[in-house]
């Protein structure tokens, strides 16, 4: 039996996520998960591996607003922006963005010590799932790397570990859902799984950087480089990277929830 064990969602790509105990599952994936992003002075998102005072940004919605703190001070802004667009560079692809006022710039710019911009991916946008990450027609993405969600699985987790001398959780991999059963890597073969009213698509493998090696909780990079230095010894996969995770592609749309068990083709 395997059972998912974790919902989290990330609303600004690279900072806090938010567990949760259920979630709807959009085309995007999890609701509102990387619907929104921080961008530098030239359009381009920024991610914790460039800035990693984002991982301690907290953002939370209620209703019909975000909130977003960051050190004691928090600040409120519409989920909906209504300020005007911009260009927004995820690595290189290019996708439009609803920008927020100076007031939300400002807050975000003086915490992170660099001058930034929010910015929203709203529904009249479109940006599609690559075909090298199994992208259909019709397939969709926010701001997130390559698709839609990114599952874990405990057991993998548990298999990296006992050859790591300091264990690392799972939230160095940022997952959307965290999964336990089976055995380690068993994910690496999976190719189409149903959970609750749900139906997704095994899209690639996901190729880590060295973004898992920053503590999630502290924002501080481990010294030695792990645990990809570890990963990167029995994992790693010409022309793929080094692989630790499984991404999916949501077929079928609905709600799924903690405790769900999921059937695997």
């Amino acid at each position: 039996m395997i059972e998912i064990t974790n919902l989290i969602t990330y609303p600004i790509k690279s900072c806090k996520g938010i567990p949760l105990q259920h979630s709807m599952v959009s085309k995007r994936g999890l609701k509102f998960d990387r619907q929104w992003a921080i961008i530098d002075a030239n359009g381009q998102a920024i991610t914790g591996k460039e800035n990693q005072s984002l991982l301690s940004i907290r953002p939370s919605i209620k209703g019909e607003q975000i909130f977003i703190s960051a050190g004691t001070e928090e600040i409120i802004a519409d989920i909906n922006p209504k300020v005007g667009n911009t260009q927004v560079k995820i690595f290189s692809n290019k996708v439009e963005g609803s920008l927020y006022n100076n007031e939300v710039n400002n807050f975000l710019s003086d915490y992170l010590n660099q001058s930034v911009r929010l910015v929203s991916m709203d529904k009249s946008y479109t940006r599609n799932v690559k075909e090298k990450h199994q992208g259909e027609d019709g397939d969709e993405i926010a701001y997130a790397d390559a698709a839609p969600i990114l599952l874990v699985s405990e057991k993998s987790l548990e298999e990296l570990n006992t050859r790591l001398e300091k264990k690392v959780s799972w939230l160095n991999f940022r997952p959307n859902i965290v999964v336990n059963g089976d055995l380690s890597y068993a994910e690496d073969n999976w190719k189409y799984i149903k959970i609750g009213e749900c139906e997704f698509k095994a899209a690639s493998p996901c190729s880590r950087c060295v973004f898992i090696t920053i503590d999630p909780a502290t924002g501080i990079k481990d010294p030695n480089g792990e645990p990809l230095k570890t990963l990167s010894t029995y994992r790693a996969v010409s022309r793929k990277g080094v692989l630790f995770g499984l991404y999916l592609i949501p077929k079928i749309l609905g709600q799924i929830k903690i405790g769900d068990q999921l059937k695997i083709e």
